[in-house]
């Protein structure tokens, strides 16, 4: 049984990730302030996982690493512009892809790194953050990734494509259309023969990518990889 450090455990993969490795493995599911945290903590209390609610602060959680020992670190962790303007209304932490998103994915990083032994870091990016150009969102995972690469700390980096399903109730219209667009281009390129662009872009639930964030962070196989959405099909 592997002990596994969800970051971002209130988030549509998060839960999805908690719930498939509730059962199997021991699952620590970290929920950030403000993020849905009461109501969450009882549910997943409920599927016999510990509910950590560690402050962000790296030594807090450098601390709370040493003491869990994990074997795997996940950071699911992001945000949305919707979020960042929400929070700028009820004058709260600001939250942006640099101080969700980049920030706290690299204090985690850097909080494992430390811990009495480090675990491997699985990293949830996206598809695109290797060549992110001017979007804001692409960068932030960027600079995640490329700290990653040239840092010590074993990992496993993700890119998936549009991560999206009926049952994520998260409003993020840009995600949604943008997966809708794609499964209609791609089904038509699908139908003259052209399936190998369906399995790199098209659109993935939470629990389907939750499978296979789980299996690559068992496989040691992965360790080191940079999984396309494609790779993580093949898992799931």
């Amino acid at each position: 049984m592997a002990t596994l450090f969800i970051a971002g455990a209130s988030g549509y993969t998060g839960q999805a990730l908690v719930r498939v490795a509730s059962g199997t493995h021991r699952v620590i599911a970290h929920i950030r302030p403000g993020a849905k945290g009461d109501a969450l903590s009882g549910e997943l209390a409920g599927l016999g996982v510990e509910v950590d609610r560690s402050p962000w602060e790296e030594q807090a959680l450098r601390e709370r690493l040493s003491e869990i020992e994990p074997d795997y670190v996940f950071g699911l962790l992001g945000t949305t512009r919707a979020r960042g303007k929400a929070a700028a209304r009820e004058g709260g932490p600001v939250e942006s892809y640099e101080t969700v998103d980049r920030d706290l994915s690299l204090m985690l990083a850097r909080a494992a790194q430390g811990a009495k032994r480090p675990p491997r870091y699985v990293y949830l990016s996206s598809l695109g953050a290797d060549r992110p150009g001017g979007n804001a969102y692409l960068r932030a995972r960027t600079e995640v990734e490329q700290a990653l690469m040239s840092g010590p700390l074993p990992w496993t980096i993700a890119r998936p494509s549009f991560i999206t399903g009926p049952d994520r109730t998260e409003d993020r219209p840009g995600e949604r259309y943008g997966a809708l667009f794609a499964r209609v281009g791609l089904g038509l390129a699908a139908a003259v023969g052209a399936s190998g662009l369906r399995d790199a872009y098209g659109e993935m639930d939470g629990t389907t990518l939750a499978r296979a964030l789980l299996r690559a962070a068992l496989d040691p196989a992965c360790a080191g990889k940079v999984l396309e959405a494609k790779d993580l099909r093949r898992l799931s």
